[in-house]
């Protein structure tokens, strides 16, 4: 796998910080009309802002930097005897034993535990390896 992020990648973190930072913007200049009412209110209103913005920025680099789940692969014949026991299923696509609830993800090429929570930003760093966005 490649050491660098492909335009998708960079083009998806551009996008989700600059509609973050459009958002700051709007919620600015809509809040500074306000200032008839109290120099209180824009402040508050642009700080509480800040704050959610702030958490939408640190969620998601926590997705971009924090292990997505891979299934490790089982090579141990007495693992995959009691895989077989705990009902782990085999991933027709990379033919290795994964747990129940674990899907494929044709990204990473892996099997990924919670799938639900999976999504290309969270493939960036299979993809990237030692480099992180």
């Amino acid at each position: 796998m490649p050491n660098v992020l492909n335009y998708k990648d960079i083009l998806c973190i551009v996008v989700t910080y600059l509609l973050i930072s459009q958002s700051q913007i709007t919620s600015s200049v809509v809040f500074y009309h306000f200032k008839r009412l109290g120099i209180a209110i824009p402040i508050i209103g642009i700080s509480v802002h800040l704050c959610f913005a702030a958490i939408a920025i640190w969620c998601q680099w926590a997705c971009m930097t924090q292990d997505p789940g891979i299934v490790p692969k089982i090579t141990d014949e007495q693992t995959i005897e009691d895989a077989l026991n705990f009902k782990f299923t085999l991933c027709k696509k990379c033919d290795s034993l994964r747990p129940v609830k674990a899907h494929h993800c044709k990204i990473c090429n892996a099997c990924i535990l919670r799938m639900d929570h999976h999504c290309l930003l969270s493939c960036i760093k299979i993809i990237a390896g030692p480099w992180r966005a």
